[in-house]
């Protein structure tokens, strides 16, 4: 509730008085400058089939696809880490969806990272991609509780060369009551 308010601390009496703020979060606007340089990296949400959703229709259960594709345009690129932050509203149900006997879509071909690392609010995923090769991660996600959230751009970094880095793909979801 402070936010864009003034706050006037004051104090009385001998003695030093210590002050610590701290606010953490992402912004609520979209002002996200995307980029690439050197990596190109993209994420969008598929249904069960495999066609692409409409951002904007969630429905509170839903099972969501979270396809990530990364390309090296220019050069191969080692070591990089790809961070996908999730909307609120969202959580990983599985990240080893290959293994899933419903996505029949999904091939031997997919993407299979060095190694990943799963969180709460976020999916990080390491590895290596060739020169000029597009390759495609899955994973899948539940759409879980009802609003209109912002969706944080997902990133890519060489982590010893973070100067070849991509940042793209934010906007905003809506999940709303189930059908």
């Amino acid at each position: 509730d402070w936010a864009g308010k003034e706050v006037v601390i004051e104090t009385q009496g001998p003695g030093t008085c210590y002050f610590y703020w701290r606010a953490d979060g992402l912004p609520s606007g979209l002002n996200v400058a995307e980029y690439d340089n050197d990596i190109i990296v993209r994420r969008r949400y598929l249904g069960e089939d495999g066609k692409a959703v409409n951002y904007r229709d969630f429905k509170q259960g839903d099972l969501v696809v979270a396809e990530i594709t990364v390309k090296a345009p220019n050069q191969s690129v080692d070591n990089v880490a790809v961070v996908d932050l999730l909307p609120a509203g969202f959580e990983i149900e599985n990240t080893r969806l290959q293994s899933r006997q419903a996505i029949s879509w999904i091939t031997d071909s997919a993407y299979e990272p060095a190694y990943a690392d799963i969180r709460h609010d976020r999916l990080v995923f390491y590895g290596s991609f060739s020169h000029g090769q597009e390759r495609k991660f899955y994973y899948a996600l539940r759409a879980v509780t009802k609003g209109s959230f912002i969706l944080p751009p997902i990133i890519a970094e060489a982590m010893y060369a973070p100067m070849k880095a991509s940042v793209a793909s934010s906007g905003r979801i809506v999940v709303s009551a189930p059908r």
